[in-house]
């Protein structure tokens, strides 16, 4: 199978994905450019520690690691399945995967038109929410879509399109809060504390 190289990416930076994207080549080019990678161990590949010496037991040499080091390599790995949140909640609440129509034209067009109406969501989410770690996605969802027709009604015309952008941006931003937990912390409370101990 062929390996498609990774888009340059800055030094330091830290590639993220599951087993299904395992290549050698893939991860030794992205260590080349300066950065690291997490994901889970392919069966029969060797490990070398960065001394050189080969690991022949890998759960026993975790358990030999900083504990603090392999909980928060955890959460971090744990991250990625909220990508699949994403498509989750595309198909729960924007019901991209159905229509009301038996005409297969008719339902190309209700997915196209659903999956633009998602992405328009997410970019909105993306605008009024990214430098906010505790915001509800979910919460963020609905709000957006009390604004659905306006942003409809609006979308020939910029000057509108961006008040009502700038609108729902400052709802996201007083609203949407998720509770902090202490029994079962929220993701972002995990992350934030992995980022306040510096994972290498």
């Amino acid at each position: 199978m062929t390996c498609r190289p990774l888009t340059s990416l800055p030094a330091g930076a830290r590639y993220l994905a599951d087993l299904g994207f395992f290549r050698l080549a893939r991860l030794a080019a992205l260590a080349a450019q300066g950065g690291s990678f997490l994901s889970r161990w392919q069966a029969g590949t060797a490990l070398f520690t960065a001394e050189g010496q080969r690991v022949d037991d890998v759960v026993a040499w975790l358990e030999a690691q900083e504990s603090l080091a392999v909980e928060a390599v955890l959460v971090v790995a744990r991250a990625r399945w909220h990508i699949e949140l994403v498509f989750k909640r595309w198909k729960s609440q924007g019901h991209i995967d159905e229509s009301r129509s038996g005409k297969p034209w008719r339902m190309i067009c209700d997915v196209d038109a659903k999956v633009l109406a998602m992405q328009v969501h997410h970019w909105i989410r993306l605008i009024g929410l990214w430098n906010y770690a505790d915001r509800s996605l979910a919460k963020a969802v609905r709000t957006v879509q009390q604004y659905a027709m306006q942003l409809a009604s609006g979308c020939w015309n910029h000057r509108q399109t961006c008040e009502t952008v700038e609108t729902i941006a400052r709802v996201l931003w007083r609203g949407c809060r998720m509770n902090t937990r202490r029994k079962a912390p929220n993701r972002y409370q995990l992350l934030l504390a992995v980022s306040e101990h510096d994972l290498p």
